[in-house]
């Protein structure tokens, strides 16, 4: 990373207005967020940059959506597409083969270590926040900044903050949506209360009223996390399928360890 540590956090949504940023700048400890609707092209120019350096623009960019689609998905509606048989017409288990359909390797590598898997992206609705980062991908890329969907390389991470917060031994559930604000509240105050370098008052305000500005902070802490060696690193034999589907990168160190 560079001497300006900076990590930024989107909690994306199909729309600007559903979509969360957070900005943390690790040398002073100020946390940044922003308020009011997030395009396409401001986000890009949060992680990019607008002066056309090097340096300008985040270390690191945690994202909370889906970067690609399950490989059998992809391969299944190509050859539907064609007019082919389709792949699992024929000699297979159909419950697994609709699971392959469904669900990436590094969901089901989420299911192991926390036992929930994450929403499919193929399947439900997600998929139109998988559509919108996909974009934002490719403008990244013609952006001149290097995007790698594992994650391994370049500047955008896959994260999962849900996934986070049971490593962190944080309660995960009860905090989204207006019948969760209590949950919220209880869960932001111990969050900050464990990382006191970031509880700022903007942080602490927004963040206990709004899950998607939560969400967004863990998205930036993540994406720390990544970049300083504390989350799983893809193994070899899914290397290729991380590089096509994504990965979600899992945090490996305590809150305070990545924070501090």
């Amino acid at each position: 990373m560079t001497n300006q540590m900076k990590t930024l956090g989107i909690d994306l949504g199909a729309q600007g207005k559903r979509t969360a940023v957070c900005l943390i700048d690790w040398v002073t400890g100020q946390v940044e967020l922003p308020s009011g609707s997030a395009s396409d092209c401001e986000l890009v120019d949060l992680i990019c940059g607008t002066s056309g350096r090097d340096d300008d623009g985040v270390d690191a960019c945690g994202i909370d959506a889906p970067f690609g689609w399950p490989s059998p998905f992809l391969n299944a509606i190509a050859a539907h597409a064609r007019r082919e048989r389709w792949p699992g017409s024929e000699g297979k288990d159909q419950d697994e083969f609709r699971r392959s359909l469904r669900f990436r390797r590094t969901d089901l590598i989420v299911l192991n270590e926390i036992g929930r898997v994450p929403m499919s992206v193929s399947t439900e609705l997600v998929g139109v926040v998988a559509m919108r980062c996909a974009r934002l991908q490719q403008l990244v890329a013609d952006r001149g900044r290097e995007v790698d969907r594992s994650g391994r390389r370049g500047v955008l991470l896959e994260v999962y903050p849900r996934a986070a917060l049971h490593h962190w031994e944080l309660a995960e559930a009860g905090y989204k949506k207006a019948r969760g604000r209590e949950g919220l509240e209880k869960l932001a105050q111990t969050m900050f209360d464990r990382c006191p370098r970031l509880a700022t008052d903007q942080a602490r305000t927004r963040c206990t009223a709004r899950d998607d500005d939560l969400d967004a902070f863990i998205c930036a802490v993540i994406a720390k996390a990544a970049r300083s060696g504390q989350t799983q690193t893809v193994h070899r034999e899914d290397e290729h399928l991380a590089a096509e589907e994504g990965w979600i990168h899992l945090p490996t160190a305590t809150l305070e360890v990545i924070t501090g």
